[in-house]
């Protein structure tokens, strides 16, 4: 564990040595007490946001959690949209199917109703027409 007497700890954190004396008097800063010297440990001041370097560095962590993050939601979307898509794929194909027997349905019924207008007859050869065309 790396330490700085107070003096140290002020020149690199910008402060006076009374302001970190005080602070470690108020139990914001944990001391460390080395032959009778009072030395701050350099993860205090880490902790405390005192040294330049460590606002920086607790900005580079933030950013990286937060790229982390944006890459998750990233998946969260694509993912998401590649659901819909094969939703609305799937619903298109059940619209053309509905619509295509609702065809068949209609075709269907105008043949019976041309059959019905017809004499017996020619009802007859229609029917044996539609019996020759039919797949076996």
């Amino acid at each position: 564990m790396q330490t700085l007497t107070l003096k140290e700890a002020a020149e690199a954190c910008g402060l006076s040595v009374k302001a970190l004396q005080r602070r470690a008097e108020r139990g914001t800063l944990r001391v460390v007490v080395r032959d009778g010297v009072r030395r701050l440990p350099l993860s205090e001041l880490e902790r405390a946001g005192l040294l330049p370097d460590a606002e920086v560095r607790g900005l580079r962590d933030e950013l990286a959690r937060l790229e982390r993050e944006l890459a998750t939601h990233r998946l969260l979307v694509e993912r998401v949209e590649r659901e819909t898509a094969v939703e609305v794929e799937a619903r298109q194909r059940a619209e053309a199917a509905a619509v295509e027997a609702r065809a068949g349905e209609r075709q269907a019924r105008d043949e019976l109703t041309e059959l019905a207008r017809m004499g017996w007859r020619a009802r007859r050869r229609r029917l044996r027409e539609l019996r020759a065309s039919k797949p076996a």
